[in-house]
């Protein structure tokens, strides 16, 4: 008797899952899917300066068979800007305009409008200032640096415009180990709702040796070939030297210095206010000499002495 029940059994298994597959099948279940914003139709003359956002976050509810299709979609919303006007526009995201079937419903939309602030494009002639990187070596000086073209024609809201009184330029690198003129092309350094023409200049820069004035006491020595003998007051002179700082690095520069008067074969005795003759090391420059002339008294020799 029992043996012979085993095909009801089974029907009635059978339809079990069918009846299971049915009701599964038409639970409605929800889910969160991000839809990506498309804009369209932006009126000629006219920028979106903020507001603009590039997806949604939609929660729908649908039976659950359908759900897993849906995941596998990618929803785009589109947004009609052609009545966008200067200001603050606000644009409603409407459920029904959601490229989904009747069998899904829209339970929430997040944000359910756009606030869009728009204004209109204008464009200025503006100044551009070069601006140096960071870096040069201790011993060099910056001494120009020139841009060109000198303005640009910048672009963008005219709110943004309204204010904007110069351009600069991304930091210029100084590639110096010494004193020299370089050229580089530099890209200008913009907010990102503004484009400059062009949109890079050529920056020139000169860089020279660092320079500093240093004083020194030397000793006068006369050189004297006239048949006299001569005396000098005083004795020393100080003199101020402009050189570069890094010549100061070197040791023994004193050394290179020094303090002369030439008399020659056809000197007369008497007194004379003279200008010492200063030897320079290589790349100085002579400031001041204090005093300016010292005292040689020429006279003859007494017999003997």
């Amino acid at each position: 008797m029992k043996t012979a029940n085993w095909p009801y059994a089974l029907l009635s298994l059978a339809l079990a899952v069918v009846a299971w597959y049915f009701v599964s099948g038409r639970e409605k279940v929800e889910l969160w899917m991000e839809c990506s914003v498309q804009y369209a139709s932006m009126p000629e003359g006219i920028v979106v300066r903020s507001g603009l956002l590039g997806k949604l976050d939609v929660r729908v509810r649908a039976p659950r068979g359908l759900v897993r299709r849906l995941e596998e979609q990618k929803l785009t919303y589109g947004v009609d800007l052609s009545r966008l006007k200067e200001g603050r526009n606000v644009i409603a995201i409407e459920a029904e305009n959601l490229p989904l079937a009747r069998s899904f419903e829209v339970v929430e939309l997040s944000p359910t409008r756009l606030e869009l602030v728009a204004d209109k494009i204008s464009f200025k002639d503006v100044p551009v200032k070069p601006v140096a990187r960071n870096g040069l070596d201790a011993a060099l000086k910056l001494v120009d640096m020139t841009v060109t073209p000198r303005t640009v024609r910048v672009t963008g809201p005219q709110a943004a415009l309204k204010d904007l009184m110069q351009i600069e330029t991304q930091p210029v690198p100084l590639p110096f180990t010494g004193p020299g003129q370089a050229e580089a092309a530099v890209a200008l350094h913009l907010p990102e709702e503004l484009r400059a023409d062009p949109g890079t200049v050529t920056v020139s820069v000169v860089v020279t040796a660092k320079m500093k004035i240093v004083s020194f006491q030397l000793g006068v020595d006369v050189e004297n070939r006239s048949r006299y003998a001569a005396r000098v007051r005083p004795a020393k002179v100080e003199v101020a030297i402009e050189a570069p700082v890094s010549v100061y690095k070197e040791s023994g520069l004193k050394d290179k210095l020094s303090a002369s008067i030439f008399l020659g074969a056809e000197a007369k005795p008497g007194v004379y206010n003279l200008v010492p003759d200063i030897a320079l090391f290589s790349g100085a420059k002579l400031v001041k000499i204090t005093p300016e002339t010292v005292e040689v008294t020429i006279k003859e020799q007494k017999p003997g002495g």
